[in-house]
């Protein structure tokens, strides 16, 4: 029978793996296994090239393989046309860019939303105003955690409807992976805002995907669910929502979801097995 270990004999830190035990703090009970878990973010043969044309300031990486969400997909640019991908505030700068730029083809945001958000959008001779927010609005869970869900203006109120994006002017399709607990802001909210705002203007309505008991961030799969972290900018712990079950198959189906729709608006198939993790 495996010994008993208290929290002091555990290292978590150790290269023999992450041990799983029988039961949890303060008696964490005996060892019933350990394993490696390892990630590869940067392997061998991968090169990194600073963009700066203009105002750009970006990053390539050139295969065979490169970092994290945007690495997995197929390792060959081909064109003509460009797809987006933006995770919350950068989904709202996707759409930006979609609207406002030519060659975007196909565009996939998650929990994102439809107004311009944080800080204004300069675009040419144009401002687009930042929706606002109203940080007294935030509550705090039991746990200690900000809840920033309720904070957001209503891009559908004067003035801040100034603030939304002018989605009908883009070229290509949209995506909007939506998480139904998502305890950033509404996306589930913001979606709606776009399917109605392209049909109202002609368009074709938005491929959306909800998924429920899923919180703001999804990662590609097999990363642990993200239910809290530091914010960046307040240095604050942020409640990010979503059930850890759930959110984990949430991630698994919508990678399959993003790579079927930009094979499909970017190289005219339909379908596409997924790649590897």
């Amino acid at each position: 029978m495996p010994k008993a270990l208290t929290e002091n004999d555990i290292d978590y830190e150790n290269k023999d793996g992450i041990p799983v035990l029988d039961g949890h703090e303060p008696e964490a009970g005996r060892l019933l296994g350990r394993a490696v878990h390892e990630r590869v973010f940067l392997p061998p043969g991968v090169r990194r090239e600073p963009v700066r044309a203009g105002r750009v300031r970006a990053t390539l990486f050139l295969p065979p393989v490169s970092i994290y969400r945007f690495s997995l997909f197929p390792h060959q640019v081909k064109g003509p046309g460009v797809g987006l991908l933006g995770f919350s505030k950068g989904g709202d700068l996707c759409l930006s860019m979609a609207s406002f730029l030519k060659g975007i083809t196909a565009t996939v945001v998650i929990n994102s939303c439809v107004a311009n958000s944080i800080a204004p959008l300069h675009y040419k001779d144009m401002i687009i105003p930042d929706l606002g927010s109203d940080l007294r609005k935030h509550t705090i869970t039991e746990s200690g955690l900000l809840d920033f869900m309720d904070i957001w203006n209503n891009p559908l109120e004067e003035p801040n409807r100034q603030s939304l994006i002018p989605l009908e002017k883009a070229q290509g399709p949209f995506l909007f992976i939506v998480s139904m607990d998502d305890h950033s802001w509404r996306s589930d909210f913001y979606a709606h805002i776009a399917s109605e705002r392209l049909q109202a203007h002609g368009k074709d309505r938005p491929q959306i995907i909800y998924y429920p008991e899923t919180g703001h961030c999804i990662d590609p799969p097999y990363f642990p669910p993200s239910r809290a972290s530091m914010h960046a900018v307040l240095g604050l712990p942020v409640f990010y929502g979503g059930d850890p079950k759930a959110h984990s198959r949430a991630q698994v189906d919508a990678w399959q979801q993003i790579q079927t729709f930009f094979h499909k608006h970017l190289n005219g198939k339909k379908s596409v097995k997924p790649s590897k993790m």
